[in-house]
């Protein structure tokens, strides 16, 4: 009971509703092309096909950032 109440009472959460009831992966990092985003993002795509309460959390700034939102948008995947 104590983590559900932590969640509901979480800024991440009242910021992001919908992450709620997912699992999330995070990165965490500076958004570089050499960090090779795009692979995480396949790998995710692959893990939503089999599950679908996984979300992905990409929090850092960098100079691949537009580009990643363009390629999730693309995708038809909700950016935030």
């Amino acid at each position: 009971a104590q983590k559900t109440e932590e969640k509901e009472n979480s800024s991440l959460y009242k910021k992001f509703p919908n992450l709620k009831d997912k699992k999330i992966l995070m990165y965490a990092g500076r958004v570089g092309h050499e960090k090779n985003l795009h692979f995480l993002i396949d790998v995710l795509k692959k893990l939503v096909d089999k599950f679908d309460d996984v979300m992905l959390l990409i929090v850092g700034e960098g100079n691949a950032k537009e580009g990643l939102a363009n390629d999730i948008k693309k995708r038809a995947w909700k950016s935030m």
